[in-house]
């Protein structure tokens, strides 16, 4: 068993340079943001709660507090040492990669009080009645009508990561059934390590022996994270690495959607 981000092998025929899942959301990244996260939120309110709370937190950041970086750099390398890489590809490697490189890096932490959190993070990998699930690994994959559902989990649930520059972006979670998970989901490019290829979309979890990948639990994410990253309070918390913000604009583009 291993935890940390899983580099796993690629049989996908080609290469892929760009990630389509959260392109719509670059030309309105905040209002996408702030619509998709509140709603999320407010689908997940507890039935016995009349008031959602949702706190956005900005911080800088040591980059040494980032669950196993040097995976996602190594990844990052891997891509930049392929030939001939398309400018737009290159650029957003190189800059993800300087981000990580850095002492300190910028991070937005936005969590949910009085919700359920989110539920099915103790089910088998592509469980269809798994909210955790549908959140982590399934694209266009919506809970919504679920009981364990906390929100929709369709093209939504990627404008977080429209704000990261490294398109990285951790979920962490205590659910109303005491349940703790944590998980992170990194979205890059086609990487080749030791003349190998590596699938673009990679996980920050426990790997086990059948080779599945589980989310970490209340004990692991204890031991092994900086207490930045651990939910104590039923919720959720969906914290997005490396973002660039204009304060100014940033507040003006928020108030106007709210």
């Amino acid at each position: 068993m291993s935890i940390g981000w899983q580099l796993t092998h690629s049989s996908v025929i080609g290469n892929e340079f760009i990630d389509g899942s959260t392109e719509i959301f670059k030309s309105g990244k905040w209002a996408f943001l702030t619509r998709e996260v509140i709603q999320n939120s407010l689908d997940a309110l507890r039935e016995d709660e009349t008031k959602l709370i949702v706190k956005m937190e900005l911080n800088d950041i040591r980059t040494d507090r980032i669950p196993d970086r040097e995976n996602i750099i190594k990844h990052l390398s891997g891509t930049l040492s392929i030939s001939s890489l398309p400018e737009r590809c290159k650029g957003f490697t190189e800059n993800a990669k300087k981000m990580l490189e850095n002492d300190v890096i910028r991070v937005l932490k936005i969590s949910d009080y009085n919700t359920k959190g989110i539920t099915g993070s103790e089910k088998k990998n592509g469980d269809p009645d798994s909210a955790w699930n549908a959140l982590v690994y399934d694209e266009g994959n919506s809970q919504k009508n679920s009981e364990n559902a906390t929100g929709s989990f369709g093209t939504g649930k990627n404008a977080p990561f429209a704000l990261s520059g490294l398109n990285t972006v951790f979920y962490a979670t205590k659910d109303q059934y005491g349940i703790n998970a944590f998980q992170g989901v990194a979205k890059l490019f086609t990487s080749y390590i030791d003349n190998k290829k590596l699938d673009r979309k990679i996980y920050y979890a426990k790997k086990t022996e059948d080779g599945s990948l589980r989310p970490l639990n209340k004990d692991e994410s204890n031991e092994l994270l900086d207490p930045f990253f651990n939910r104590n309070e039923i919720g959720s918390d969906v914290i997005i690495v490396g973002v660039d913000f204009d304060k100014h604009k940033l507040k003006k583009k928020l108030y106007n959607r709210l």
